[in-house]
Parts: C-alpha cells; sequence; structure tokens
C-alpha cells in the first residue's frame, strides 16, 4: 500500500508540474498573441498611411491625420483643402476605415446653413444620415463622415476628437 501512495503522490506531482508548465505555455501564447495583435495594428496604421498618401485621384492627394484632432485644432494646424466632389465619399471611407472624421464644413455661424470652412463657400450636396443634422442640445456644429451610419454625414460636437480626411493637389 505503501507503495501505491507512493505512486499516487509521484503522479500527482508530476500532473501538477504538467499543469503549471501548460498554465505557462497559455500565459506565454497569450502574450504573444497580445503583442501580434499590437503589431498587426500597428502595420495597419502604416498601411493605411500609404493608401492614403498614394491614392491618386483626379490628381489628387488624400491624407489622412492619425493623430485625432478637435475641429478648431485642425482647421488652425491644417491648411488643407477638404473634398468637395461627393461621387467619391462613400469609397474613400470605406477604403481608409476610420470610425468617423472631420468633413471640414460647418453651421456654426448660422445653425442649418452649411459651409465650407476652407472657403466660406455653402455645401451644395448633402448625405445626411436619416435624422440628422438634429443639433443634438444645441451643440452640433461640426460636419463628421460617420461610419456607423454607412458612411452617412452626422453633425457633431466641434469639441470632440476625431480623425480627418484632407486633400491637396498633386503637383506633378
Amino acid at each position: 500500500m505503501n507503495s501505491d501512495v507512493q505512486k499516487l503522490v509521484t503522479n500527482t506531482k508530476e500532473n501538477t508540474d504538467f499543469a503549471i508548465a501548460l498554465q505557462n505555455e497559455v500565459d506565454n501564447i497569450k502574450l504573444e498573441m497580445t503583442k501580434m495583435r499590437d503589431e498587426n495594428n500597428s502595420t495597419k496604421e502604416k498601411i493605411l498611411d500609404v493608401q492614403a498618401r498614394g491614392m491618386r485621384e483626379n490628381l489628387m492627394l488624400f491624407q489622412i491625420g492619425y493623430s485625432r484632432e478637435t475641429r478648431g485644432k485642425l482647421y488652425t494646424d491644417c491648411s488643407r483643402l477638404m473634398r468637395k466632389r461627393f461621387e467619391d465619399r462613400e469609397y474613400t471611407g470605406e477604403v481608409v476605415g476610420l470610425q468617423g472624421f472631420w468633413l471640414g464644413a460647418t453651421d456654426d455661424q448660422q445653425e442649418g446653413n452649411w459651409i465650407w470652412i476652407k472657403d466660406r463657400e455653402p455645401v451644395g450636396y448633402n448625405n445626411w444620415a436619416p435624422g440628422e443634422p438634429n443639433n443634438k442640445d444645441s451643440e452640433e456644429n461640426c460636419l463628421e463622415y460617420f461610419k456607423e451610419q454607412l458612411f452617412k454625414w452626422n453633425d457633431a460636437p466641434c469639441r470632440l476628437r476625431r480623425r480627418f480626411i484632407c486633400e491637396e493637389a498633386l503637383n506633378i
């Protein structure tokens, strides 16, 4: 009986050691997966940057801002031309895959009168999401391209941080 107990103790210790080693292996795999996910996200951002900088259409260059900016800071720091042709906006949104981003128009001077910030010209086309613009809480004065609404437009508070797409003429 003593030898049976000894075998049982030995087997239990071996099983415990195996379980500990297995748990360590699982922890290492989880850590590696986290590192790979982070590297993948970083690579995706780099790919998007390359796509954005290289996307040429009608001799235009699109640049995507990865640092989220408030509308005010964006237009202070960035003297870029915003898209004013709309046929390709949905395509552009799908390519860059952003959650939402500023389009460069506002109605902060007169509610409901949307104008382009760059040249103060009226926005002649609209692609509003259902129920928009709604000026929720009387503070939504910036035009956002809204992924959750299939890249329709949303009026959003200008204080929010959003990414942006800018357009510049290519000098070829």
